[in-house]
């Protein structure tokens, strides 16, 4: 998920299991960081055992938003 705050542009990434345990994901994870750092992008990973939530967005980036999940298969 990619969002602009301000004039800031954030990148978030929600990493599941493989991208703690799959060398050759760690090696794309790092070479897509790398990218988006250079057009001057925050990247955020959040580890799958992390919550995205309200308490979340406010950590990260200081917003105080209630967020609504709905889960849809």
């Amino acid at each position: 998920m990619a969002f602009k705050l301000g004039s800031k542009t954030f990148i978030v990434e929600y990493d599941g299991d493989e991208h703690y345990r799959n060398s050759l994901q760690i090696k794309r994870d790092i070479e897509k960081d790398e990218a988006a750092r250079k057009l001057d992008y925050e990247v955020i990973r959040v580890p799958y055992w992390i919550q995205i939530d309200s308490k979340m967005l406010y950590h990260y980036f200081g917003i105080k938003e209630k967020i609504q999940q709905d889960f849809h298969l």
